[in-house]
């Protein structure tokens, strides 16, 4: 059974020792660490020895490399094996997604996490969608973006600039990982609220020009449209007459929805009074 084993960290190993003998030779290992384990231990840990001699490694690591001797012994006498494990490390790993879309939201902030694992501990740092590198406790140029300790990118008050790839990077001495995020920053829309509009009843004189205010606020911004008595929507200034009183009805509109509020209005006429008229002599 002499030779060299080199399996890959966190797998599970088996080391196979198989012996004759009358009576039958019992089993035990001699470990890296000079522990022994034998088939009729009962304590729970990562090494035992099954019922046919071999033995078992779980999650095994770098640490458990060395030689393992096998045991077999009767009461006629003793044999043993060696066997070197060496373990080949993993590279490190990325718990989050590989790849991954994402949408943020105009003026929020946002966190990406990246939570490197293996053994030895990677570090990990960011590359930003503009080519520079940011790393954990290491000042950066815009306050706005910083990395915590734990891998995640925190970015505040995204902007439409912010929108590209960004890319973190988990790196130790067995190799790398590599997480990439494309982001899009997005407007998020809102239906319009009317804000602030003329208020009380108002009073035009007929023939003179209407003024009425109507402030409103939404995202995309919203268009603002006038329905007068009649129903129709008014597009231009105009003169009012003793028809044009009743409701009228400001309309903020935008993709997200319309807000409505109304206005009443009141048009009034003077009757005819002549100020100056033709002199008779006597």
């Amino acid at each position: 059974m002499r030779g060299c084993w080199k399996p890959t960290a966190r797998n599970t190993v088996e080391l196979k020792c198989k012996a004759e003998g009358r009576p039958m030779p019992v089993i035990s290992w001699i470990l890296a660490n000079r522990t022994q384990v034998m088939g009729q231990n009962t304590e729970k840990g990562r090494a035992s020895v099954s019922a046919v001699g071999t033995l078992v490694i779980k999650d095994v690591s770098v640490y458990d490399r060395g030689h393992y001797k096998c045991i077999a012994s009767n009461p006629a006498g003793a044999d043993t094996a060696t066997v070197r494990l060496q373990v080949v490390a993993a590279p490190p790993g990325i718990m989050e997604e590989k790849r991954q879309q994402l949408q943020a939201i105009l003026g929020h902030s946002l966190q990406l996490p990246c939570t490197g694992h293996g053994t030895p501990q990677p570090s990990v740092h960011w590359v930003l969608h503009d080519g520079s590198m940011i790393q954990s406790n290491r000042p950066v140029s815009d306050t706005r973006i910083s990395m915590y300790e734990n891998g995640t990118l925190h970015i505040k008050d995204v902007t439409p600039a912010e929108s590209g790839k960004y890319e973190c990077i988990a790196t130790s001495s067995t190799g790398s990982e590599r997480r990439v995020v494309t982001l899009t920053v997005i407007l998020q829309e809102s239906a319009p609220q009317i804000l602030e509009i003329s208020k009380g009843i108002i009073r035009s004189i007929s023939g003179e020009s209407l003024f009425l205010h109507c402030l409103s606020d939404g995202s995309p911004r919203p268009r603002i449209y006038w329905t007068v008595p009649g129903g129709h929507t008014l597009t231009r200034p105009q003169d009012t007459t003793l028809h044009d009183r009743g409701n009228y009805i400001c309309r903020a509109r935008n993709d997200a929805g319309e807000a409505v509020l109304s206005v009443p209005v009141i048009v009034i006429a003077y009757p005819p009074r002549i100020t100056m008229g033709t002199q008779t002599g006597k």
